[in-house]
């Protein structure tokens, strides 16, 4: 007698329980690994923090003073709009062309009698401080896709550059022009700008409640941080939907106040910030939105 294999398949009830396994197994994989992701980049975070403290005390031993954040809005040169803490971090630390610092054209200087191109120029140069090559630096007009609002933007093709430190939270593309042609020369990532916020140390008005009501408030009466010396960004989108409005809880000047307060010190009745003889480092974290839990800060987050 002939016999024959039987090869037994599987049924399609047995394929579903399989698949439904399957799926509840990559349900739990891809949310840990998200956070396991999430977590790398807070750590790549503050080491790049580290790095650009680094930086800041280099600087600030150079000019015996840590860079300036007071923004400007009167912008003689360039194509105007507010110059911010971010801008001046940026152009302290690496130069508005990368290139270095040069004291005599920065933004505090009236007119300007020079380029960033000449002979003198290159020989003022201090710096760069800062290794860029772990620290994105782009124009605002990259970030923003042109929708900055108040923001000085002119674009690394422009006359006048003024780039901006990008976090480690690379979540945008950017397509980089070539100024020549006009066609896109290479494809990066970049994350949000850095905002750097001066303390005033010859001010001692901090309440952790409240805000001062406008930027010449805050500068009148001793803040010993200024909000509006990165106001500006508050108003813009995120990097990756640069056309949301109303998406930072830092739109609100007290959120921003309450979250520098050092809850460590209770002597004073109204409180006292955070570094409150240095400066502030803020990173928007990886939502790109400024006043959220997830935001990245120099201090109380190690």
């Amino acid at each position: 007698m002939n016999k024959f294999n039987q090869t037994k398949g599987f049924t399609i009830v047995e394929l579903l329980t399989v698949m439904s396994v399957i799926a509840i197994l990559m349900g739990l994989l891809v949310p840990a690994l998200q956070e396991v992701r999430r977590v790398a980049l807070e750590t790549k975070q503050k080491a790049q923090f580290h790095a650009i403290d680094v930086a800041i005390e280099i600087f600030h031993s150079d000019e015996e003073e840590y860079p300036s954040s007071t923004s400007k809005d009167d912008v003689t040169v360039g194509n105007g709009g507010i110059v911010t803490g971010a801008h001046r971090l940026t152009e302290a630390l690496v130069g508005r062309d990368l290139q270095g610092y040069d004291p005599m054209l920065s933004w505090d200087v009236n007119t300007w009698q020079d380029t960033l191109d000449s002979d003198r120029s290159r020989q003022r140069r201090k710096g760069p401080y800062l290794n860029l090559e772990n620290v994105g630096a782009f124009d605002a007009s990259y970030l923003y896709d042109n929708m900055t609002g108040d923001l000085y933007a002119d674009g690394y093709d422009g006359d006048n550059p003024s780039p901006l430190l990008s976090d480690a939270f690379r979540r945008k593309k950017i397509q980089i022009l070539d100024p020549n042609t006009g066609n896109v020369k290479t494809t990066v990532k970049s994350g949000s700008p850095i905002l750097y916020f001066k303390a005033n140390r010859s001010g001692s008005e901090f309440i952790y409640d409240e805000a001062p009501g406008d930027n010449q408030e805050a500068m009148r009466d001793g803040w010993v941080y200024n909000y509006y010396d990165n106001e500006a960004f508050f108003y813009c989108g995120t990097v990756k939907d640069p056309q949301l409005t109303g998406v930072h809880p830092f739109e609100t000047p007290e959120n921003f106040y309450e979250a520098i307060w050092n809850p460590q010190i209770t002597t004073l009745e109204d409180g006292m910030p955070y570094n409150r003889d240095t400066y502030i480092l803020l990173s928007a974290g990886y939502d790109l939105q400024f006043g959220t839990a997830d935001d990245i800060w120099n201090f109380g987050n190690e």
